[in-house]
């Protein structure tokens, strides 16, 4: 699996206060010492990957740097860290577990007001929901974030959420969230010479949070693509002010399960690719398209919805 580098930042304005008004910063080592993958073991922690003395499960203000080949658990519990690194390993990782009667959260940022994080490995996974109230969530609540690096996020389950809070902005830059999952919450998201795919047969990627905009980044487009499961924006999104994307639209695979439903009038200067089958299923008004972008339809279908409008410059 390609390594990852996943990289959660703020300016740097209010550094002073990042851990909390007079809390020391402190990193905390995961090393599964304690013979599990327990977040909540505090055998777990060590005050160095190799070597070091005890440690303790990380609070809202500590720094957490998850060492090569171990994997960390969050399960049935809400977890919090400052900043998260994951070492450039296969194998490495942190895995969101709700289990039966209780969901797994872990929030990023909580109680600092400066954040710079990396990962690499395998990133973050958000895995199955028990039931539909208890579900995996990543939390970026309390500042505004960057992701970088693919894959960045991965979702197992429709009801796994990452979630931004209000007035804070999540941005995946040259990155990938893939799977199945929700991107909801009060804030903004922005997709930056990055991709979006919803990869899992049957499964839903929704997008959904208050605000949505997207960036070229580098010269590369972003892309919102399907290959065998939905991807949805939601009806609640408030596209960046214009209302204009720049992204990419790009179906593959099976024609009976790809498919972009857009339940929000979008724009996009991105061309529409239907390259191996796929259904774009336009609910509200789509434009795609401009005199660079041009539409690469083989095999497909567009469905247009009654007194609705598709366009391809």
């Amino acid at each position: 699996m390609n390594n990852v580098r996943l990289i959660i930042r703020v300016t740097a304005a209010v550094l002073a206060f990042a851990a909390g008004a007079g809390e020391a910063q402190t990193t905390r080592y995961f090393t599964d010492a304690g013979g599990d993958k327990d977040w909540n073991n505090t055998a777990n922690w060590k005050t160095a990957c190799s070597g070091g003395s005890a440690g303790a499960v990380p609070t809202a203000a500590d720094d957490v740097v998850i060492c090569a080949t171990k994997v960390a658990e969050v399960t049935n519990t809400a977890a919090v860290a400052k900043t998260v690194t994951i070492q450039g390993v296969t194998g490495t990782r942190i895995d969101i577990k709700p289990g039966s009667g209780s969901p797994a959260t872990l929030t990023l940022g909580s109680g600092s007001a400066d954040l710079t994080s990396t990962a690499e490995g395998e990133g973050i996974q958000l895995l199955d929901a028990a039931d539909s109230s208890n579900k995996a969530t990543l939390a970026f609540v309390s500042a505004n974030h960057t992701v970088t690096g693919t894959p960045g996020i991965s979702g197992f389950d429709d009801l796994a959420e990452i979630t931004i809070g209000s007035g804070k902005t999540l941005t995946s830059q040259s990155s990938k969230i893939a799977g199945h999952l929700k991107i909801l919450g009060a804030g903004k998201f922005v997709s930056e010479g990055s991709t979006v795919q919803a990869i899992v047969s049957g499964g839903t990627l929704l997008v959904a949070p208050s605000e949505l905009d997207d960036l070229i980044l580098n010269d590369v487009r972003p892309t919102w693509y399907a290959y065998g499961g939905t991807l949805k924006f939601g009806s609640a999104i408030s596209v960046v002010t214009g209302g204009s994307l720049t992204g990419h639209f790009q179906l593959g695979g099976s024609a009976d399960l790809d498919m972009i439903i857009v339940d929000k009038s979008i724009t996009t200067t991105g061309r529409l690719a239907l390259l191996s089958g796929g259904r774009v299923i336009v609910n509200e008004n789509l434009t795609c398209g401009s005199a660079n972008n041009e539409a690469n339809i083989t095999v497909g279908s567009i469905e247009v919805a009654a007194n609705k409008t598709f366009i391809h410059y």
